[in-house]
């Protein structure tokens, strides 16, 4: 509107105004005509802006309600149960019905049981997962298992190995130990504790298809490059105070 009325302005005046006057004008229109164009173009750029985001969301929530079914179809024969914690899709196994007391040996029901969930997760989306091992807080101290973390780590190695051998790509499965440091509940109680004994399937998010992935990624290479920019410029700093220093 400021453009076109400038316009009208300068079309007017052009014929009764002096030169340096129809300048002023027309420079005026001209700017008027830039930030017009300069405006609709940042208005387009937040517009496609918001559209990428919505769209990553999109791709982001879809990408977790696959994952959610996967787990949901274990959870519907039985053989886990599934819960959303701390933004992650878990399902969890009770330690007890897998492995006997101190011991990190799947019994014959819990490897049959393993072997299920991995046979399920197998024919997904293809989706990574991590098992992670957790016990109570009874010390165990035994030559075989030196600490929590080694019990706890050898399950969830042994659940990852049967999954494996049930057809989960060996690509999509990896093993942790939280050891007794990742309670769900106080272990003051005996069902406290039995209840802290559980493995857990952790399904793990692509880095790619969460948002701020790019803009890590480009902090971090800018990182790399200041870093490198600055060695080089320290080794050229030096390289010319030795070659002063032998010109003195």
């Amino acid at each position: 509107m400021r453009a076109t009325t400038l316009l009208a302005i300068a079309t007017l005046a052009g014929a009764c105004v002096s030169k340096g006057k129809y300048n002023e004008l027309e420079t005026m229109y001209n700017t008027a005509v830039e930030e017009r164009d300069t405006a609709a173009a940042e208005r387009d750029a937040a517009q496609d802006k918001v559209q990428q985001i919505k769209e990553r969301e999109r791709t982001r929530a879809q990408r977790f309600m696959d994952v959610y079914e996967e787990l949901l179809a274990v959870q519907e024969q039985g053989l886990a149960k599934i819960k959303i914690e701390d933004g992650r899709a878990v399902l969890q196994l009770e330690s007890d019905v897998l492995f006997a007391s101190g011991s990190a040996q799947l019994t014959e029901a819990g490897e049959e049981t393993v072997a299920e969930i991995a046979k399920l997760l197998a024919q997904g989306s293809g989706g990574r997962y991590q098992v992670e091992g957790h016990t109570d807080n009874e010390p165990i101290d035994s030559r075989e298992f030196p600490s929590n973390w080694h019990l706890g780590a050898d399950r969830a190695i042994n659940v990852v190995q049967v999954m494996i051998d049930a057809g989960l790509p060996a690509d999509r499965i990896s093993a942790a130990s939280y050891g007794e440091h990742a309670p769900q509940v106080s272990n003051d109680k005996p069902e406290g504790r039995a209840q802290n004994r559980r493995i857990e399937i952790v399904a793990v998010p692509e880095l790619s298809k969460l948002l701020p992935y790019k803009r890590m990624l480009k902090e971090m290479k800018k990182k790399e490059q200041e870093a490198q920019e600055a060695q080089e410029a320290q080794e050229a700093q030096e390289a010319q105070e030795a070659q002063e220093a032998q010109e003195e």
